[in-house]
């Protein structure tokens, strides 16, 4: 039988919780399945909340962690997660009801990443109100998955489902960064690791606070490049094309910041010359070049680094 590791982190998320682990606990399906809550060191009861919920579920586990972001806290969770598969979700998140069948449908022709839609809540409808009236419908990444996946920014988590020994293979993601959605797809789909997507809704989002992660596009754009920045450093057998086009990504996405948000000039700023030099190949792309375009990101004060990766 099928059997499916939830893993879920959280850091202060006290009022969401509740609504996550119930929808997780409803999904239809009839496979084995356990939940897993990694707690990044919450300072607003989220952890003693979650310890109260595990004892009205005994598949469900808490762990707690250092604070040091949802990279490593999802990284934590897939260690200790028990089954072939795993199913992500963020802490403030709400599954439909058949989100895990629709994306095991996709495992079902023989993907080992399968990734589905998210919305807001409202935006089309909300948990309560949703129901499925179209066929669910998968697609590959059209040519080049990894070369498609760097061109059109793929990143997810809660929408996502994937075989835990495919992620670890992948080294999971990446501890260098603080985000966890901006790395591990494509490590994955570096390895040529089977994959489908599907447009059908899987997940919904609440509406977001004005602190949180996902309002920092600073962090976000960052941690993008910096995922970038990695994958190529680390994959140096990667066809040229495929690291000019990450460059040209991270260089264009750090000159636009740079020069829309922060005012800066033209020849005066380090991420226009990565910018120039991305469209110059007899320019080779470099470490020096990826860095140059976080350094507008680094300047606003409001990102992130872990400061190594966790043992």
């Amino acid at each position: 039988m099928t059997a499916v590791s939830y893993v879920t982190t959280v850091y202060n998320k006290i009022s969401e919780i509740e609504a996550c682990a119930r929808a997780q606990w409803r999904q239809a399906g009839e496979f084995e399945r356990e939940f897993i809550f990694v707690d990044d060191s919450s300072t607003d009861g989220s952890f003693e909340f979650l310890q109260s919920l595990a004892e009205q579920e005994p598949r469900m586990r808490v762990l707690r962690k250092p604070n040091g972001g949802p990279a490593r806290a999802l990284n934590l969770g897939v260690r200790e997660a028990r089954f072939p598969l795993v199913k992500f979700c963020d802490g403030d998140d709400i599954l439909t009801e058949d989100a895990t069948s629709v994306l095991l449908d996709g495992f079902a022709q023989g993907a080992r990443l399968v990734i589905g839609r998210k919305e807001p809540v409202g935006w089309t409808a909300t948990p309560e109100t949703f129901r499925r009236t179209e066929p669910v419908v998968f697609r590959t990444l059209p040519g080049d998955a990894l070369s498609e996946a760097i061109d059109h920014s793929l990143s997810g988590c809660s929408e996502v489902l994937v075989e835990r020994d495919a992620f670890l293979a992948a080294g999971g993601c990446d501890e260098r960064l603080f985000i966890q959605d901006q790395s591990y797809i494509r490590r994955l789909l570096a390895l040529g690791t089977p994959h489908l997507l599907t447009e059908a809704l899987v997940v919904f989002s609440p509406p977001s606070e004005a602190g949180a992660l996902c309002n920092n596009s600073p962090q976000i754009d960052h941690d993008n490049n910096a995922a970038l920045m990695w994958l190529v450093l680390d994959n140096p057998h990667l066809p040229a094309a495929v690291k000019r086009l990450a460059l040209q990504k991270c260089a264009s996405r750090g000159w636009k910041y740079a020069r829309r948000v922060q005012g800066r000039k033209t020849g005066l700023d380090p991420a226009f010359w990565a910018y120039a030099a991305s469209y110059l190949p007899m320019i080779p792309v470099t470490r020096g070049l990826f860095q140059a375009t976080l350094e507008p990101y680094l300047r606003t004060g409001r990102v992130r680094q872990p400061e190594k990766p966790a043992p």
